[in-house]
């Protein structure tokens, strides 16, 4: 590594803000969590595209075998092998917990499989509606995401985007397993990543909603996901 590279390391990790060590919520209190992994056969769970602001939405292949459950893991392959002229394809999906929550505390851990493949992306959502036109999500990738952005009423009642910066990157490279926790209160949105708070999306008009995964185009898994709500 070059001294120019190494000093432009230092700077940014001196001009990122300063965030709270603490527990996640689970270390904290294990007591009142429905652990919600779903089953081989997504019991409890639907498979649904959210709509653009363009008001576009993608149809989701029923045929197309996404989501398998084995020994606590859920596995997410929504990649599909290159074709001629095209890079990379699959689906582009959520896989939607079905029982709508008010106030709530989700817990997910997640890492990409496919660490050699080039733009990850995907996200954990919260406060879906049954319509998914309103939806936000915590933004996940490779070393990068832990923001929110999505798409939510504003005071008028017309769906806008939002996105919010972290106030520091915590999220780990690709092949490594990151911890979410995302609290719903009031009209809160707040998201803790490996250790720390890093964004809170506030002033939102939706105070319920559904819970998802995202799969887009990447080989993913997910274990000990795990809600508990709260008053």
């Amino acid at each position: 590594m070059s001294v120019l590279i190494r000093l432009g390391a230092m700077l940014l990790l001196l001009a990122a803000p300063a965030v709270k060590e603490r527990k996640s919520a689970l270390e904290a209190d294990p007591r009142g969590w429905t652990d919600i992994l779903p089953d081989a056969k997504l019991t409890g769970w639907a498979r649904v595209s959210p709509v653009s602001t363009a008001g576009v939405k993608s149809a989701v292949d029923p045929h197309l075998r996404v989501w398998t459950v084995k020994e606590g893991i859920l596995d997410c392959r929504a990649e599909l092998p290159p074709a001629a002229g095209r890079s990379k394809g699959g689906s582009h999906e959520m896989l939607r917990y079905e029982k709508e929550l008010g106030n709530f505390i989700f817990h997910v851990e997640w890492r990409f499989v496919d660490p050699a493949r080039p733009g990850w992306g995907g996200g954990i959502y919260a406060r879906v509606n049954e319509q998914a036109d309103v939806w936000h999500q915590a933004q996940v990738g490779n070393a990068s995401g832990g923001y929110w952005f999505g798409d939510t009423p504003d005071a008028s009642g017309k769906i806008v985007r939002r996105t919010l910066d972290p106030l520091a990157q915590r999220v780990k490279p690709a092949g490594e397993w990151n911890t979410y926790e995302i609290t719903g209160k009031g009209d809160r949105l707040i998201l803790w990543v490996n250790g720390a708070v890093v964004s809170e999306l506030t002033g939102l008009r939706v105070r319920r909603g559904r819970i998802g995964l995202e799969a887009e185009l990447h080989h993913m898994e997910f274990r000990n996901l795990k809600v508990k709500e709260l008053k």
